[in-house]
C-alpha cells in the first residue's frame, strides 16, 4: 500500500489480525456447543493490532470500515488498507489507544448473517 499514490509517502505500519471467539468453560471443557469449531466462520470479532511509533494522540488516527477492509491513516505518518479474514459490519469498530507502546487495538464485530454458515 506505501506505493500506491493514495499512500502519498506514508509509511505503513506493522499490525496483526486476530480472529476471537466469545467461549465459555463449559464450551471448552464439555463441548456443548456442537456448531462451534475452531474455524474463522465461528469468530465473533476481528482484533487488529497496530502499531504507530511515531503517532502521539489517538486524535492524529482515521479509521474507515469496510465490510473486506480497514483503512487507517495519519496526516502525515502512516496509511494502510488492512484485508480482513472474514466480513465484518461496516462502520462498526470499538478502538482503544494505549499510550505506554503507542498501539491502536481496534476491535470489529463479524458480520452475525454469517453465523448460518456451515462449514464442511
Amino acid at each position: 500500500a506505501a506505493g500506491t499514490s493514495e499512500a502519498q509517502g506514508r509509511a505503513e505500519p506493522h499490525y496483526e489480525v486476530l480472529l476471537r471467539q466469545q467461549v465459555g468453560t463449559e464450551d471448552i471443557y464439555l463441548g456443548v456447543d456442537f456448531e462451534r469449531d475452531g474455524s474463522a466462520a465461528a469468530s465473533e470479532n476481528v482484533v487488529i493490532k497496530v502499531k504507530l511509533p511515531l503517532v502521539s494522540s489517538a486524535k492524529m488516527i482515521a479509521l474507515d470500515v469496510k465490510p473486506f477492509s480497514m483503512r487507517l491513516e495519519t496526516p502525515n505518518e502512516y496509511f494502510v488498507n488492512i484485508p480482513l479474514p472474514v466480513q465484518c459490519l461496516e462502520g462498526k469498530a470499538a478502538a482503544k489507544w494505549d499510550i505506554a507502546t503507542n498501539t491502536l487495538t481496534v476491535t470489529l464485530n463479524v458480520d452475525p448473517s454469517l453465523s448460518k454458515v456451515k462449514v464442511m
